[in-house]
Parts: structure tokens; C-alpha cells; sequence
């Protein structure tokens, strides 16, 4: 297998040890017993799923402890050391699984890579931690690498926690167009200070001839970027899909989340992103030329991916983008959007819409029956008269003041009129004019006496 490093000048060895006992003790505090299996993988490509893959685990950290069965899902899987490949020492750990295997999590301290040919499942997190400094000298280190040769390869049913202060780099092979899930938050914590460099990088199909795949769903719960924007890219052209939805349980992580998406001059990759969930997932993207401005200072020349669909079915989605957006699809839950750049196609179909500035819109499609909420602050309304939208086209016909209904922060309804500019030529725009400030006053008298009566019903 070809390892090709796209990223020079960022990965290295990885030296930092975590808190085991701690963590296995605070499961332990939760009512679930787990067992530690060490990976001590010797051969260098370690088979760990195979009948005689007993001696690449082991149930003690500093002597070797060879255990009766291999590991299942009670394991604590620990990765702390480097193989070792007959009398040389590799870059990382590494474990390749040839059939489904399912441990209870998976916490590391060295550069990992996982080959699977059969589907991983984690029943709670997936951690590694990293100390990375310069280093390009050996074009195989990673800080993590995920092979995936089938579909649907990997699953974890809690958080995936990449963390480092200074650099790491995530690589995903790809052999085939497939998918990964994890039900609580795809979290990137960077803990370096601020006047330190450093950065995490997120290759969703790495520069290895055998990265196929043209197709990348990632499931979650969430998407988290702790005090530094992450650098998302793809070394081959690519479709990634970000598919926020529930776990298991019907509970929603969410997070907020900062970065560039941006590949090198010969890669054309798209990324979509569609809100299921039930909470709220904050998304900003920001332009490869101004990344240097958010912790990213070697990438200004790479070229932007292409935003294609933002869609919303429920939940709460905040999404701002320096680039423009192919197409928005609000379908219900709550969008509010800022896109600079503007938006090729906008349909509304259901739910809320949270104001954010006025949008510049290719073609506009308005196709709800029930009614469609904007939502105001309270600074908007200082305003007298708003745009909600500048469109190019407007596909149907339709009445703004029956679909459209304006409130307030606090969820009051307040009046005010929705209505269609038209130009020459079919562009046009969507605005709103704010009641009048004794109206407006009215509302609120109206609201605060309802609340003050609700309080003396209370008591």
C-alpha cells in the first residue's frame, strides 16, 4: 500500500500518554465494566480479528500478558507504542480487521493507522492524542489513518476526539465510495496557545493510488473545532456528504464548528451538508485565501471546494459561508444563513427562517402551505425596513404576506408586512417592513401583561 504525504511539513512521531486508569474508572463510576486490551501488534501489519491474533493484544501496559479470547465489546482497546516490523520500529500502530469486530472504545497515543476490510463498531468513543511537531522527513507518518475497503467501515457510538497542540493530520483511504457514523461529535480540540502554529488537517481520500472512492458520507452527531479552525481537504476529487442526525437514543450532540474547505489545483471536490438532528449544529466556512487569519498559514493558494446543497429538515442550523452555496433547501427545523457570495437556488418549503442579513439569491422557489417563520433580533428591528432576499428568478408566484409570518427572538408574533419587489427582467427582491413603533410598542405592552398575569396564575 502507497503512503503519499499531500501535507508536507506537518506530521510527526506522537508522544503524549493519557489518563487510562482515570477513564476506565469514570465508565466504571457509569455502570459499565470494561476490560483494557493492549494493541501489541510485533509483525508490523497486525491481523488483530484472525483465530491466532492472540499475541498482538495483551492485558497489561508494561509486561506482556498474553489474554484467554480476543477482544470484544467490553474491551477498552489502549494503542500506546509504535510496531515493530523483525528488528526496525515503524512510524505507528497499526491493525488491520478481516471480519466485523466490535470493541467498546478506542483510545491512542501514537500515530494509528487502521486497515478494515470488515466493519469496526465502537459502542462509545474513538480519542487519540498527539504531540506533532515539523517533520517530513518519513512520508508514512500520520498522526491517523483510516482505510476503508468496504462499505459503512466504521461506526462509533459516542464521540471521535482528535486532539493535539500543535499539528495532526486525519487521513481516510478510501477503495470505494462509503461511509462512516458517529453518533456523538466529530470533535477536532486544538490546545495549543495563541501565538502558537499549528492546525489540524481532515483528508477525507488521501494521495494513495488505491483512494477510489468518489463518495464519502460522515454521519454525526455533531462537529466540534476547539480553538482553532480545522483545515477539511481531499487529495482526489470527491463528494463528501455531512449528514447530522440523532444517535441511537434520539439525542442530538450538535457543536460549533470553524474551517477551510480547500484541495490543491487539480482536485475538484464538493462538500453538502444536510441538518436532521433535533439541537443545534453551528457551521462557518471561511475562504483558503483568508485562512491564514484563522491559525492556517500554508494553504492561501489552494483552491476552494465547492458548497453544494445546505439542506434542513429539523434542528437548528447556523451556516455561514465565505463561499457562495450551490443550492439551500430548507425543508423544515430553523436555517439562519449568511453566504457572501451569495446562493444559486433557494426553496422553502417548511420551517424557520432566522434572519441574517439580506442574501443574494440565483433563482428563488417559495412552495410551503403552512406558514414559514422569519425570526428578527431586536437589532434588525431597529430597522424600519428589511431585504430579506434579492432573487434572479422567481420560479412560482406567490402571496409573501400569507406564507411568510415575522417574530421576534422571544417567539412573539409582530405583524408587519412581507411583500415581492419585482424588477425588470424577472430579479426582484423579498422584504419586510417592521410595524410602526407604536404598534410594534403595542405588541410588547400585549406581551408583557400576558407574561405578568401567567406569573400571578403561578402563584
Amino acid at each position: 500500500m502507497k503512503n503519499t504525504n499531500i501535507i508536507p511539513n506537518i506530521l510527526s512521531y506522537a508522544f503524549i500518554s493519557l489518563a487510562f486508569p482515570l477513564a476506565t474508572a469514570a465508565l466504571s463510576a457509569q455502570g459499565v465494566s470494561t476490560v483494557d486490551y493492549y494493541l501489541r501488534g510485533n509483525s508490523g501489519y497486525a491481523p488483530l480479528t484472525q483465530e491466532n491474533s492472540l499475541q498482538y493484544w495483551s492485558l497489561t501496559r508494561d509486561e506482556y500478558t498474553a489474554p484467554e479470547s480476543l477482544p470484544g465489546a467490553d474491551a477498552m482497546v489502549i494503542i500506546d507504542r509504535v510496531n515493530t516490523n523483525g528488528s526496525s520500529t515503524l512510524t505507528f500502530a497499526r491493525g488491520d480487521f478481516h471480519k466485523p469486530t466490535t470493541y467498546y472504545a478506542i483510545r491512542a497515543t501514537v500515530n494509528t493507522e487502521l486497515n478494515m476490510t470488515a466493519q469496526l463498531s465502537l459502542v462509545g468513543d474513538f480519542t487519540i492524542n498527539a504531540r506533532s511537531e515539523y517533520s517530513s522527513a518519513d512520508p508514512n507518518i500520520k498522526q491517523l489513518r483510516l482505510v476503508s475497503q468496504t462499505a459503512d467501515f466504521f461506526t462509533v457510538g459516542g464521540d471521535m476526539i482528535l486532539s493535539t497542540d500543535k499539528y495532526f493530520t486525519t487521513r481516510f483511504s478510501l477503495y470505494r465510495s462509503t461511509s462512516m457514523k458517529v453518533g456523538g461529535a466529530l470533535q477536532f480540540d486544538w490546545n495549543g496557545s495563541l501565538s502558537d502554529t499549528g492546525y489540524h488537517a481532515f483528508d477525507m481520500s488521501d494521495a494513495n493510488e488505491n483512494s477510489t472512492g468518489t463518495l464519502f458520507t460522515i454521519n454525526l452527531g455533531g462537529l466540534v473545532s476547539n480553538n482553532r479552525a480545522v483545515y477539511m481537504t481531499s487529495a482526489h476529487s470527491l463528494t463528501s456528504n455531512f449528514v447530522f442526525s440523532n444517535d441511537s437514543s434520539g439525542a442530538f450532540k450538535g457543536g460549533s464548528f470553524e474551517g477551510v474547505f480547500a484541495t490543491q489545483d487539480s482536485v475538484s471536490s464538493t462538500a453538502n451538508f444536510s441538518m436532521n438532528g433535533s439541537g443545534r449544529q453551528s457551521i462557518t466556512i471561511y475562504k483558503a485565501a483568508n485562512a491564514a487569519a484563522h491559525g492556517i498559514a500554508v494553504i492561501g493558494g489552494r483552491n476552494d471546494m465547492t458548497i453544494g446543497e445546505v439542506s434542513v429538515s429539523s434542528g437548528e442550523l447556523i451556516f455561514n459561508s465565505e463561499l457562495a452555496v450551490n443550492s439551500v433547501l430548507l425543508d423544515g427545523g430553523s436555517l439562519k444563513l449568511t453566504a457572501s457570495e451569495g446562493v444559486g437556488d433557494f426553496t422553502v418549503n417548511a420551517g424557520s427562517l432566522v434572519y441574517g442579513g439580506p442574501l443574494k439569491v440565483g433563482n428563488l422557489t417559495v412552495a410551503a402551505v403552512d406558514e414559514v417563520k422569519v425570526v428578527f433580533s431586536a437589532e434588525d428591528l431597529a430597522s424600519q425596513y428589511l431585504v430579506i432576499m434579492d432573487y434572479g428568478y422567481l420560479t412560482d408566484a406567490f402571496d409573501p404576506d400569507a406564507i411568510f409570518v415575522a417574530y421576534d427572538e422571544s417567539g412573539n408574533r409582530l405583524g408587519g408586512t412581507f411583500a415581492l419587489e419585482e424588477f425588470s427582467g424577472g430579479s426582484g427582491s423579498l422584504v419586510y417592513t417592521v410595524p410602526e413603533p407604536a404598534a410594534y410598542a403595542a405588541i410588547f405592552a400585549m406581551a408583557a401583561v400576558a407574561a405578568a398575569f401567567a406569573r400571578r396564575k403561578r402563584k
